[in-house]
């Protein structure tokens, strides 16, 4: 499974190179990636070859909905020529730039190298924040300008920080994912190190999305390992969690007051504004059970710029393009869940698989709290997994009939 191409080659670097703009740097940079994914796609073309039936037959129903939605909408959008725009980018060309790409990566490129090369992206972002944090303290804001637009930073007197960055949505993936593969850790040491790191990161963040990945990080970690040497795992995290806590308190950063935020969020669901999308959303829903189309708002607005997106993305989408759209947009999600479930029958061992699943699980979660899927470069946190698993059961079946 892990044999691929293992050589350096200017091809390789510029591929390596645009991964990490679109993972440490999301949502800037726009120009220049927009060459470089050019380019990869230019070099990916010919894996269009491998698209199986099943890729197919998804991106087409994919495709129907969102043009037949994306002509509803037009009748009753507010601006419809940038919502056309807009969805016709993010539902219909982004993810089949990502298929492409995606399904030449995982035929070309060695997994465990891969494998490898997201640690370094994630603590590539982690290092983000806290350089971030570094020079809007310094009054180096004018720098941050660059990779996000008005950046903050928030630090309240009760010792809870917040801190805006695009990143995050790339680590929601990543750090639970990376949490599933200690096996393949030869420096255990190294592995511990980068759980605390992933702690203060996700603490000083003060993003609820961030903080609830590690949760289901941790909660699949258990799942999969069921009850195997279970009180030594329970000492590490509790270890991590005091070290994090001496750590960030020297910095005047309290982890139980920002626990204690985190959960009356969860308890009262969400912040107001979220709650206020909610029921403006269900009633949306009910009003409009077959969908209102594509770049149609409900009462409540969210983003004036763009009054069709809100922040609890399924709601958004059943609103838009009703349940069975839904569910039509969620096929890549259900195929990789049901081949996981096969596979980790078969193979337990296969800790790629673990991180797949792990990081796809734990994003799809945070877009009921931020419209992560509808970044173009987050898409491939979804795309990703789903064409990673349609090529392991071709080369599973491969292997069994060779």
């Amino acid at each position: 499974m892990y044999l691929a191409r293992k050589n350096i080659s200017i091809e390789n670097i510029l591929f390596f190179f645009t991964f990490l703009l679109v993972i440490v740097f999301p949502n800037t940079f726009r120009d220049i990636k927009l060459w470089l994914i050019l380019f990869l796609i230019l070099i990916s073309f010919k894996s269009i070859k491998r698209f199986n039936r099943t890729i197919i037959i998804y991106y087409l129903l994919g495709l129907i909905v969102t043009t037949t939605y994306l002509i509803i909408g037009s009748l009753k959008s507010t601006a419809p020529i940038e919502a056309a725009n807009q969805v016709v980018i993010i539902y219909m060309l982004t993810p089949l730039m990502w298929m492409v790409i995606s399904t030449y990566i995982v035929n070309q490129f060695n997994l465990l190298n891969l494998w490898k090369l997201s640690i370094i992206y994630t603590i590539g972002g982690c290092f983000l924040v806290f350089l971030a944090i570094w020079l809007f303290d310094n009054g180096f804001i004018y720098l941050l300008e660059f990779i996000i637009d008005t950046p903050n930073k928030i630090l309240t007197t009760d010792g809870i920080i917040a801190v805006k960055l695009h990143v995050y949505g790339s680590l929601i993936f990543l750090f639970p994912a990376i949490l599933q593969t200690f096996k393949i850790f030869k420096n255990r040491f190294f592995f511990y190190t980068l759980i605390l790191l992933f702690l203060i990161t996700a603490f000083v963040s003060g993003r609820d999305g961030l903080m609830l990945s590690l949760f289901i990080g941790v909660l699949l970690f258990f799942i999969f390992n069921k009850r195997k040497n279970f009180l030594i795992q329970i000492l590490l995290i509790i270890s991590a969690l005091y070290l994090s806590n001496i750590i960030l308190g020297s910095f005047d950063i309290n982890i139980f007051k920002i626990f204690e935020g985190f959960i009356k969020k969860i308890n009262s669901g969400g912040e107001s504004a979220r709650t206020e999308q909610f029921k403006a959303l269900v009633e949306g829903i009910n009003q409009n059970i077959f969908g209102a189309g594509h770049g149609v708002g409900v009462s409540y607005i969210r983003n004036y710029n763009y009054p069709w997106r809100y922040e609890i993305l399924p709601l958004a989408l059943i609103y838009r393009v009703s349940l069975f759209g839904f569910i039509i947009y969620a096929l890549p999600f259900l195929y990789s869940i049901k081949q996981f479930m096969k596979l980790h029958i078969n193979s337990q061992d296969d800790l790629i698989d673990r991180f797949m699943v792990s990081g796809l699980i734990s994003i799809v979660v945070a877009s009921f709290t931020n419209p992560y899927l509808e970044s173009f470069e987050f898409q491939f946190f979804y795309v990703f997994p789903f064409i990673y698993f349609i090529t392991r059961k071709q080369k599973l079946r491969l292997f069994r009939n060779s």
